[in-house]
């Protein structure tokens, strides 16, 4: 998970650095090669970010409660 933690917030930051080094006439292809590590970096903070959210509360507190 340690693993995961990092990877997230890199992705995250690397998809935005590419696009950022694009040209006006650069085209889609080279936007898209920004956007798909963003969206991998977010996806994976999302996931490990709401399991370390909701493993940390008890489970009254969860917001599912048994009928």
């Amino acid at each position: 998970m340690p693993t995961i933690m990092s990877a997230g917030p890199l992705l995250l930051a690397a998809g935005p650095y590419v696009i950022s080094l694009l040209g006006a006439g650069s085209g889609y292809l080279p936007f898209l090669g920004g956007l798909i590590p963003a969206g991998f970096g977010i996806g994976l903070s999302g996931i490990v970010g709401r399991a370390g959210i909701t493993g940390s509360l008890g489970r009254g507190s969860r917001g599912a409660h048994p009928p």
